[in-house]
């Protein structure tokens, strides 16, 4: 369709597919599994979910189908899209001469029924398709054409929960990443535009990023007093607040730079050169958020702060330089309301909140201050323990004890997180040869290593002596790595898991539907266990999208036979409907919060004498959790 100039409509609709940035040449197997239930229903053969841009349609999720993209132009999805209907039926392709020479129709493999749901988003455009094919002509009933709209319905769904914040819904930290990386790539070289729909894309369908080699500014900007404004206000006022911020950034970030809303307080931009240089811009940006906004009657003033880091001086990498702005955003207690800071690499120490805590990272790992606080995991069949997860605590002698929250990112940017990782490897190591030389009956610890600590060179050196010095058989230890990290260089992680299974170690992949992986990435890799994130755990009772999503974290792991741990269950309501997917292994606060080490032996002790002294079959989860939080 080349160049041609689309109307208004047209572009929009364009234009909205693009705030999701996704990969489009990825294949989606999250899609493959509405798909494949479609085809249940519809009784086909052939099924897929496609989302269509202006030049092509994007399979990405196909079964039965080899093809991952075709071009628009006498597609089947292309006249489903512009058709006014949420249903699109072509009984019979031969009989309709817009399909007639359609080369799935005319050749292999001979297409005679297409069927299609409309994705509609929730600002009225169709994003692209939910289809079945046959090689047969069929029609469909109702019960059949109302599955197909309903399905529709979830992949919508599904779209914005992994790519777009709910409540103003902007594109969410995932997608922003991955149109910032794309136009990254593209200015130094390395590749061409990979989103079909990018952010950057103009009217004649051309990547501004291609070709040039301008600098980019990435800010983070950070909203200091929104849980005051929730607290006084309520939270519908906050988020009320928040939409009509993000509206204001909106029209003040301009088109083809890019904007993001990560987490409640924290948004994020990408400005490239325009007709208006990317300082005069963030000029503008300080001005704009000293005005109040009103709510509801009421004029509200944000307390913010804006941390930017600048490609390529500070480095070539989205999610690096986003991290950066965020740091760099995060000294805004000690500054005045809306202040720029600039994050550079050899101001760091400056540019984190918390100078004092970095200052003494290295004391704190002398003084082996980073200690492992043991969470236990539990499988609800047998009503044993089976694991514990090593997590990673600070004693600070001003603070007490300090969480994950506090130090992991300032560690991973000061390069000391792999320092942490290895001292709380050794520091678990040390616990299991006391409790092995007290006699314990003792089970697998589960020990996390940062998408750093993976890339370092000495890793698997470090696992091999500290083990030998411990004397713990590796299939004692499991190793976790992140989903993200795997995203980030999967060909790295591809690697070092093969070396980790050849010691003897199991891989869980953490946080398991928080990052952008894919059947092809997974396929690659061996491992023992998923973990599902306690974002698709807690509430999935009530929350028919959120307990969709866990059901198919559970296929995929039925898929590649692994184990899939539920983490973060807190509630009654949620572990009952859980199990009745036929889910058995849990992490979570209902069983019981991280365990300092100096009581474990006692816990150990505890369960043995209960499993002995119950007899009446295994110990139901309610029993279970008293026996761990006595």
């Amino acid at each position: 369709m080349g160049n041609i100039q689309f109307p208004l409509d047209e572009m929009l609709r364009i234009r909205e597919l693009s705030r999701y940035g996704v990969m489009y040449e990825e294949k989606e197997e999250a899609f493959c599994d509405i798909a494949r239930i479609a085809m249940m229903f519809a009784s086909m053969p052939l099924g897929g979910v496609s989302l269509v841009d202006d030049n092509s349609v994007w399979l990405k999720g196909r079964v039965g189908v080899e093809l991952s993209c075709l071009a628009r132009e006498g597609a089947f999805c292309s006249y489903a899209v512009e058709s006014s209907e949420d249903m699109f039926i072509v009984p019979d392709t031969l009989l309709d001469n817009r399909f007639i020479d359609n080369p799935l129709v005319a050749s292999e493999p001979h297409i005679r029924f297409y069927a299609a749901a409309n994705l509609v988003g929730h600002r009225g455009y169709n994003l692209g398709t939910l289809w079945v094919m046959d090689t047969q002509p069929r029609q469909l009933d109702d019960r059949q054409r109302n599955a197909m709209r309903a399905l529709a319905g979830q992949v919508v769904r599904l779209l914005e929960m992994r790519y777009q914040n709910a409540g103003t819904q902007l594109p969410n930290r995932s997608a922003f990443v991955s149109n910032l990386q794309c136009a990254l790539n593209q200015q130094r070289g390395s590749q061409t535009c990979r989103l079909a729909s990018c952010a950057r894309r103009n009217a004649d369908n051309v990547c501004l990023s291609e070709g040039r080699k301008e600098p980019c500014i990435v800010g983070c900007i950070k909203i200091h007093n929104l849980h005051l404004i929730n607290t006084a206000y309520g939270s519908d006022t906050g988020q009320e607040l928040m939409r009509g911020l993000t509206a204001r950034l909106g029209e003040w970030v301009g088109e083809h730079n890019l904007l993001a809303h990560l987490e409640s307080d924290d948004i994020a931009f990408a400005l490239f050169r325009g007709p208006n240089t990317p300082e005069d811009k963030l000029e503008k940006l300080v001005s704009l958020l000293s005005q109040p906004i009103e709510v509801r009657g009421n004029l509200l003033h944000i307390a913010t702060s804006v941390g930017v880091s600048r490609f390529p001086e500070s480095g070539l990498h989205a999610s690096s330089l986003l991290d950066q702005a965020a740091a760099a955003g995060s000294r805004a207690k000690e500054i005045p309301p809306a202040t720029v800071l600039t994050f550079f690499d050899n101001q760091i120490i400056q540019t984190v909140h918390n100078v004092e805590f970095l200052k003494s990272l290295p004391e704190n790992l002398k003084e082996r201050r980073f200690v492992p606080y043991y969470q236990p995991q539990v499988d609800v069949t047998t009503g044993k323990l089976i694991g514990f997860e090593a997590l990673a605590r600070l004693r600070s002698n001003k603070e007490g004890l300090i969480g994950p929250d506090r130090f992991i990112r300032p560690a991973e940017q000061s390069g000391l997180i792999s320092e942490i990782d290895f001292l709380i490897l050794d520091q678990v190591c040390r616990d299991m040869r006391y409790w092995l030389d007290e006699g314990l009956s003792i089970v697998p610890v589960s020990i996390n290593l940062s998408r750093i600590t993976v890339g370092t060179p000495d890793l698997l050196q470090t696992l091999h002596d500290t083990l030998q010095t411990y004397r713990i058989p590796t299939e004692l230890i499991e190793l976790e790595i992140t989903e993200s990290g795997i995203c980030e260089d999967p060909d790295l992680v591809r690697q070092r898991n093969s070396e980790m299974h050849a010691m003897g170690f199991k891989v869980s992949i953490d946080d398991f539907g928080t990052g952008l992986s894919n059947l092809s990435t997974l396929r690659d890799l061996r491992f023992e266990r998923l973990k599902a994130d306690r974002l698709y755990v807690h509430g999935a009772s009530s929350n028919i999208y959120v307990g969709g999503i866990l059901r198919f974290i559970k296929g995929i792991g039925e898929v590649f036979s692994a184990d899939v741990i539920c983490e973060g269950i807190e509630e009654q309501e949620d572990l009952d409907w859980i199990i009745s997917l036929g889910s058995r292994l849990f992490q979570g606060w209902y069983f019981s919060k991280a365990i300092a080490s100096e009581r474990i032996p006692d816990l150990l002790l505890r369960l043995d004498q209960h499993y002995r002294s119950w007899t009446t079959g295994h110990t139901p989860p309610k029993a279970l959790a008293e026996v761990l939080q006595r």
